[in-house]
């Protein structure tokens, strides 16, 4: 396929939903679309979480990301009690997340090629997760904010987003 990562996870995204409508066929990915996979990744932190609470102590979660999944999964797992106080996203040259946790937005930019490790992608398919869970569980309003993105290429997270991002 021509196009970047992130041109590839929209055409995944759409026959995924495409394939959801119909009641013959039964379609998954295994990758962060699918919530499966955060919910391994939330039981090792829950896992953790369970041993450093016996210690009396909080710890902090260093990920380096590109898709988001596994520091959403911190960020589920926090809001279960697990005491994670801090979170730390590494990223690559598609800073995207980056930009979202420092200043509370972030703007759709063109894809770089890097040798980082990390996804080269502008548009981690967990922030649409983070923005459901940051709007209350609200589908639609959720549904809404990324649709104007696909349309702007921007994105803001909701006032007070970071107030008690890492709190029960």
């Amino acid at each position: 396929m021509e196009g970047s990562f992130d041109d590839c996870q929209r055409f995944a995204k759409a026959l995924l939903a495409e394939r959801a409508e119909r009641t013959d066929e039964a379609v998954l990915s295994v990758n962060s679309i699918n919530w499966g996979r955060l919910l391994f990744q939330t039981a090792y932190y829950v896992y953790i979480g369970a041993q450093m609470a016996r210690a009396g102590r909080a710890f902090a979660v260093a990920v380096p990301s590109g898709n988001f999944g596994n520091a959403l999964s911190a960020l589920i797992a926090a809001k279960m009690g697990v005491p994670i106080r801090h979170l730390i996203v590494a990223t690559n040259a598609n800073d995207a997340l980056s930009r979202i946790f420092t200043e509370g937005k972030t703007t759709r930019g063109p894809v770089r090629q890097t040798l980082s490790p990390a996804m080269d992608i502008q548009i981690p398919s967990n922030l649409e997760r983070l923005l459901f869970l940051l709007n209350g569980c609200d589908a639609t309003k959720t549904a809404a904010q990324m649709a104007d993105m696909a349309e702007s290429g921007h994105l803001a997270l909701p006032q007070n987003w970071a107030d008690d991002l890492l709190q029960p």
